[in-house]
């Protein structure tokens, strides 16, 4: 799975400052072995389908507690 331009574009809007890090912890908890490089490159189009998928849950993660936040931030 390659990650194209436009998905690339949305999807740094939404990803936390240390996505990197993220994902790969998440990928050892598995028994993936990767480099941070390797996250960053898959972003920028590097075709690694274990990377992408995390890279879009982490990224639905974030929306989802974004949308949270802001339904919290109106009942006040």
């Amino acid at each position: 799975m390659k990650i194209t331009n436009a998905l690339r574009k949305r999807l740094e809007i939404l990803l936390p400052h240390e996505y990197r890090g993220i994902v790969v912890e998440r990928l050892k908890a598995r028994g993936i072995s990767i480099h941070p490089n390797t996250v960053y490159n898959v972003l920028h189009g590097s075709d690694n389908t274990e990377v992408a998928v995390e890279l879009m849950k982490l990224a639905r993660e974030q929306k989802s507690s974004q949308k949270q936040f802001k339904e919290l931030s109106k009942q006040l």
